[in-house]
């Protein structure tokens, strides 16, 4: 074996390879820069519905809409009764969800289906 000298053309073709490969590498890295990012997201997603899970495990409960129906004065005047709505129920009650003391605003509605009924 001996030590071979690259001419002038050479070494001009081994530089534009060299380029070449950089350039591909850095189109690898961009790449994957990018798919690290994608997948750091669906990671944070995975982990943000897992803790929604265990923050409703731990709680027991979860705050959700529901329809109701309400009773006002009932069981006495200034009360109000709620229950679930229930479609297939002849007065559209369902269960009972809570009872609690009328609103201001759940008064000046009582007055106003009163002065519609005169």
């Amino acid at each position: 074996m001996m030590k071979y000298r690259f001419t002038g053309e050479e070494l001009i073709e081994l530089g534009q390879l060299a380029a070449g490969y950089q350039r591909t590498r850095d189109e690898y890295e961009a790449q994957l820069t990018s798919i690290k990012s994608d997948y750091k997201g669906k990671i944070e997603g995975s982990e943000s519905n897992r803790d929604g899970c265990f923050r409703k495990m731990t709680d027991g409960y979860e705050m959700r809409d529901v329809q109701a129906v309400v009773e006002f004065n009932a069981p006495k005047k200034g009360r109000k009764t709620l229950f679930l709505l229930d479609e297939d129920a002849e007065d559209k009650k369902g269960v009972k969800i809570g009872e609690e003391g009328m609103t201001q605003a759940d008064l000046q509605m009582t007055l106003d289906e009163s002065d519609a009924k005169e």
